[in-house]
C-alpha cells in the first residue's frame, strides 16, 4: 500500500509503501510491517537502485527500509556541504544500493550540466 507522496528529482521518482506482516500466534510483539522505498526512472519506469555503470536504468526498483513501520514522505533540500550547496533527499532509498533508513540522507546528482550556451536562429525573410 502506498503510504507517502511521491517526489521527482534528477529524473527519478521516489515513494514508499508499507506491507502488513502477520505475527505468529505465540508472539506478544507488534509487527510494524515491511517498509519499502522505491526509486524508479521517470522516463522509462526501470529500476534506479544500483543501476549498471552508474546509470539510473537496469537496477532494482525497491529496497526494504530496516525497522519497518510507516516511512515519512521523501523530501528534497539544499544544504551546505563543505561550503558548497548540495541537493539531498531524505526518506528515499540510496541509488547506489547501500542500506539506508527511512530518515537517511541521500545526495542527489542530477545529470544536467549547469553550463549554458547561446543558440542563434537565422530566419530567411527574403521570399
Amino acid at each position: 500500500q502506498g503510504v507517502t507522496s511521491a517526489l521527482i528529482a534528477a529524473g527519478r521518482v521516489t515513494f514508499s509503501t508499507n506491507r502488513p506482516v502477520p505475527t505468529s500466534a505465540e508472539s506478544c510483539g507488534n509487527a510494524l510491517g515491511e517498509a519499502r522505498g522505491y526509486l524508479v526512472n521517470l522516463f522509462n519506469g526501470s529500476g534506479a537502485i544500483a543501476g549498471t555503470n552508474g546509470n539510473s536504468c537496469g537496477g532494482r526498483r525497491s529496497t526494504v527500509f530496516p525497522g519497518g513501520g510507516l516511512p515519512p514522505s521523501p523530501i528534497i533540500g539544499v544544504v551546505p556541504v563543505d561550503g558548497i550547496p548540495t541537493a539531498v533527499m531524505i526518506g528515499a532509498p540510496d541509488a547506489t544500493g547501500a542500506t539506508t533508513t527511512t530518515i537517511g540522507v541521500t545526495k542527489v546528482n542530477p545529470k544536467i550540466s549547469n553550463v549554458r550556451t547561446r543558440t542563434y536562429k537565422s530566419i530567411n525573410t527574403d521570399q
